[in-house]
């Protein structure tokens, strides 16, 4: 049986503006696919929001802004497709173990 996930996802954006994500949005869809095919082809992949922001998704011209990348990761985490850590006083993205 296929689970449907519905996250909500409430970004805090730069300002306090709040920008809210459904795990089903459309806008989320690329990088979430980005995201995977990544540790799919790299399981030992990891990486801050800044770092797959910038280099995991290749963005056909001017990226989203960051809360989009930062929401698809946490609906992948949710899934239970990728996971967080913390090194130091960064924190790591990496396929979920």
């Amino acid at each position: 049986m296929k689970q449907l996930f519905l996250v909500l996802v409430v970004v805090f954006g730069f300002a306090g503006n709040a920008l809210a994500f459904d795990c089903s949005d459309r806008v989320l869809r690329f990088p979430m696919s980005e995201i995977t095919r990544k540790v799919q082809v790299n399981p030992e992949a990891a990486d801050t929001l800044e770092g797959i922001h910038r280099y995991w998704i290749a963005w056909e011209s001017y990226p989203e802004a960051i809360e989009v990348t930062q929401a698809a990761l946490a609906c992948l985490e949710s899934q239970g497709v990728m996971e967080q850590f913390r090194i130091a006083n960064r924190v790591l993205w990496r396929r979920a173990r």
